[in-house]
Parts: structure tokens; C-alpha cells; sequence
């Protein structure tokens, strides 16, 4: 995700990854949260549409601003 974020001049301050795991034991990521520095609050959806792409699976962007 960092290199991902860099290839597009940003910085993540925080990362959340939620798992969940099925029957068989199995251990899956479900949602990606990934927050991004106050003055980056204007790329949050650029950065959500590049990790969501890059990870195929759900990914949420937020900002220490909001």
C-alpha cells in the first residue's frame, strides 16, 4: 500500500486492515482503512480508487482532517 500511495506523492499515517475468518480456519481481509495527513484531505478518493484497484478488495481512505 505505502509504495502504491508513493507512486502518487502520498503518505499514509494509519493503517487498519479488518480479517475476519470463515469455517474451515481460514483468515481473509475483508476492508482496508487507510488514513491519510490533513493536507492530503482533497486525493482521498484518488487514493481509494488506486488501493481498491491495486487490492482488489474494499478500501476506505480517510484524512486526519476528516
Amino acid at each position: 500500500m505505502a509504495s502504491e500511495l508513493a507512486r502518487k506523492n502520498l503518505k499514509c499515517k494509519n493503517v487498519r486492515v479488518d480479517m475476519d475468518t470463515n469455517a474451515q480456519g481460514s483468515i481473509s481481509i475483508t476492508k482496508v482503512t487507510v488514513t491519510l495527513d490533513a493536507k492530503d484531505a482533497a486525493r482521498c478518493r484518488e487514493a481509494q480508487e488506486a488501493l481498491t484497484k491495486t487490492l482488489g478488495i474494499q478500501t476506505e481512505v480517510l484524512s486526519n482532517g476528516g
